[in-house]
């Protein structure tokens, strides 16, 4: 009797994916205004979050208030990055045109460094080594945290530089662009290496796994690509969202995907809405539909807790803060 392979069940949906499936989410309060970016120090114990409000602020599970304020700032916080290698350093770029260096034990900036421009992306490089600011206006400053955190190179970039990073090595520089590129380049020459044609709008996002074996993109397609980072080769392509996606984050056993996409005026969808999905089956585990505008998001790196970032638009753009996870 011939059996078909149409009929075959479907694949099996995992505990663990069961588990984020009924997953809750916990809201945290202090922000008074957008919250621009979202991150968890490399024990998983503390969430850092940046505000137009100018603030950053510390949070952990066990409460819903903010365990420390960092701050300095004279302008609003666009992004943070902690340091790979220590869980209490932090960077954060504002746009008062200083980045800073949070000690943040001591709930004070080991090191204040002006740097010109409207500064609303930073990276922290793998090994702990180098801190990555970009402006407005695409120009580039890495900062060389060996050498008393002094700014060793500026680079101007001829097109729009959305987010960056670095590989496992530090012997790469990874950007993504506005013309939907992702762009290789040696580090610290910044000679260009490899390019790929990721997306056909913008590619607005990437975010790394902690092996340094995946690239996940997201594109003002709305799509979410994933890639092999020995060959850039797309090993999988995600379609749930229905509008730009802002952020895409790898959990800590590269087994989900996480990407969010939100109403920025533009779509004409009144929802924003964050989509978790499983690497191996690209199956869809979770699909949380929000009122919220959702900004950012981050996995921690010891759990399946996401970090949630973003504004109320009904409640004057105050700030909201949340974590998903089992409930």
């Amino acid at each position: 009797e011939k059996k078909w392979k149409y009929w075959a069940n479907p694949p099996q949906t995992s505990s663990e994916s069961k588990s984020i499936k009924d997953g809750a989410i916990k809201e945290f309060s202090g922000h008074r205004d957008k919250v621009r970016t979202v991150g968890w120090n490399c024990h998983g114990d503390k969430m850092a979050t940046g505000s137009n409000d100018k603030m950053v602020k510390l949070w952990k599970m066990s409460s819903t208030q903010a365990v420390a304020e960092l701050k300095g700032h004279t302008d609003a916080v666009w992004q943070l990055s902690w340091n790979p290698t220590h869980p209490d350093q932090l960077a954060s770029a504002a746009k008062d045109s200083t980045v800073r260096i949070w000690d943040t034990r001591l709930k004070k900036a080991a090191h204040n460094i002006e740097i010109k421009g409207l500064n609303i992306s930073c990276s922290w490089s793998s090994q702990g080594n180098y801190v990555a600011v970009g402006n407005m206006k695409d120009v580039m400053s890495v900062i060389d945290m060996r050498n008393n955190a002094k700014i060793m190179k500026n680079m101007k970039f001829r097109f729009m530089v959305h987010s960056m990073s670095w590989d496992k090595s530090e012997k790469y520089f990874i950007i993504t662009t506005g013309n939907g590129t992702v762009d290789i380049l040696s580090f610290p020459e910044m000679t260009p290496v490899h390019r790929v044609e990721a997306h056909t709008g913008h590619c607005h996002c990437m975010d790394l796994d902690r092996e340094g074996k995946l690239i996940a993109t997201g594109g003002g397609d709305a799509l979410v690509q994933l890639w092999d980072t020995s060959e850039m080769a797309c090993l999988r392509s995600f379609e749930r969202l229905d509008s730009a996606v802002r952020a895409v984050s790898i959990s800590h056993d590269s087994k989900y995907i996480a990407s969010a996409c939100y109403n920025d005026g533009f779509q004409g969808n009144p929802e924003s809405r964050i989509d978790i999905s499983e690497i191996k089956t690209g199956q869809s585990v979770h699909t949380e539909v929000s009122s919220v505008d959702i900004v950012d998001i981050d996995w921690s790196p010891v759990n399946n807790l996401l970090g949630i970032g973003g504004f109320s638009s009904s409640s004057r753009n105050k700030g909201v803060v949340s974590v998903f996870g089992a409930a």
